[in-house]
């Protein structure tokens, strides 16, 4: 004889909590991956702060693992070096903002206007090119290990 299963589980409660706020259920699947690409960034982000506080040895060029803050002294005293940190941002600024112009209204043509057939060919031609830089490497690839040399 087959039991029909509680009613009461936390399994249950939860799916029907879920299922009743689409909101709640969409937040719990997406904060994972989320909070991980987080920690992954802001480690990242970390990392290389620290590294920026420890010195080379002039002589050896080996890492000195003594915090100091003479490497942003450079930063802000040495014009090299401010001119090629103020030149890194306003270039990221840039690609930035030229980015968004380009790709909200294509983004938004996507969503909102193209039908499904149309969607699917604007995607693979939007993700087509950033193959090509992979296949040129493979081919690099297969032309260097190939034993007849070409």
């Amino acid at each position: 004889m087959v039991t029909a299963a509680p009613r009461n589980k936390p399994g249950r409660r939860l799916s029907r909590v879920l299922s009743r706020h689409p909101g709640l259920q969409l937040g719990s699947l997406i904060s994972g991956p989320v909070l991980w690409l987080l920690v992954v960034y802001v480690g990242s982000l970390l990392a290389l702060f620290l590294t920026s506080l420890y010195t080379t040895d002039v002589f050896t060029s080996a890492l000195v693992h003594k915090i100091t803050l003479s490497n942003l002294h450079d930063l802000v005293t040495r014009a090299t070096f401010r001119d090629v940190t103020l030149r890194t941002i306003r270039v990221a600024l840039s690609v930035t903002i030229i980015d968004l112009v380009l790709a909200l209204p294509v983004a938004f043509f996507m969503a909102k206007v193209a039908r499904r057939r149309t969607r699917r060919a604007l995607a693979v031609a939007l993700v087509l090119p950033l193959w090509a830089s992979y296949l040129v490497k493979a081919y690099a690839w297969r032309t260097v290990l190939d034993p007849a040399g070409g």
